[in-house]
């Protein structure tokens, strides 16, 4: 049975008393990752209930044919900004209300999802925003040292490696993206062109990126990008494949535009600040060294030296 967020129909009084007490857990949620825990914790709360998972950020194709083992029912969920969620239950034909009692946590779990969304968001883009960024940071950086636990990236568990390492064999990466010349953009096109231009990458990073990466707005033209669990050659293909996919796209009334990038790898007990100054460094020698590339901070000789400065040097870096 495929079932789209289903609205509750007439529920007994028991149905509706037990699920406004997890209704109420639900609206006191922090973050997407505490959110989607009381979820399951309340569908595997009704005694009907034998197991439920939650698959965020998956792709469900309008064809699709979902599998169906016996007992299994499932549901789909759209977000306002077209990410999708996929919640399967395996629970007893014989307990009643089931079904009514999980439609009711659906209901309130995309409720205060938007709500969630709506700070966590940039609401132009629907990219994450920097809030969510360095809350997602830390844990990332912490498990770089404590791999023996799953990772939970905005909601969503990924892989890992499985035994304790210095440094992961899987790394984590942080990328930074500027768009070259941007305010030429702007002050040739005005800001509404401008804005456009942003959307429009934002919809590219989403097509080359995998579903496991995040992406984030910053703000004005400035991006940022967690990979986990990748290997510096997958980074480095991802990045270059943004750069090329934004290098030949033509953007409305603009033409080609192109961005410069700067990658590098999360160390053990990193801050965001720390990390992402690295990464800023590398796209400003992109930038220096002519744009639409990608550099590495930590392959580049010239920015590992203790003496290299993040200074403009007279270079026009927008």
């Amino acid at each position: 049975m495929f079932v789209a967020a289903p609205l509750p129909s007439n529920s007994s009084g028991q149905v509706e008393t037990v699920a406004l007490a997890w209704v109420s857990r639900l609206t006191s949620a922090r973050d997407r990752r505490e959110l989607a825990q009381l979820l399951l914790q309340g569908v595997r709360s009704w005694p009907g209930v034998e197991r439920a998972e939650l698959d965020e950020q998956v792709e469900v194709a309008a064809d699709a044919v979902l599998p169906d083992p016996e007992g299994c029912q499932c549901w789909e969920m759209r977000s306002e900004y077209g990410e999708q969620s996929l919640l399967r239950v395996w629970a007893a034909a014989d307990v009643p209300d089931t079904m009514d009692f999980i439609g009711h946590l659906v209901r309130a779990y995309q409720h205060v999802l938007r709500l969630i969304d709506g700070a966590e968001r940039d609401p132009m883009t629907g990219l994450f925003n920097r809030k969510s960024f360095d809350e997602t940071f830390w844990r990332l950086s912490t498990h770089c040292l404590q791999t023996t636990r799953p990772i939970v990236l905005d909601g969503q568990a990924v892989a890992q490696p499985e035994r304790r390492h210095e440094v992961p064999p899987s790394g984590y990466w942080l990328g930074v993206l500027d768009v070259d010349h941007f305010k030429r953009v702007n002050d040739e096109h005005g800001h509404l062109i401008g804005d456009e231009v942003l959307i429009l990458l934002a919809r590219l990073m989403r097509q080359v990126f995998r579903r496991q990466d995040r992406f984030y707005r910053f703000g004005g033209e400035e991006f940022v990008v967690l990979l986990p669990s990748t290997d510096a050659t997958v980074a480095e293909s991802l990045f270059q494949r943004l750069r090329q996919a934004v290098e030949g796209h033509v953007f409305p009334q603009v033409g080609r535009i192109t961005v410069s990038l700067g990658y590098t790898q999360i160390r053990p007990n990193d801050t965001p600040s720390a990390a992402f100054d690295r990464a800023d460094r590398a796209v400003y020698l992109a930038k220096k060294s002519g744009r639409n590339r990608v550099v590495c901070h930590d392959t580049e000789p010239s920015l590992s030296a203790a003496s290299v400065l993040h200074q403009s040097g007279g270079v026009e870096l927008f």
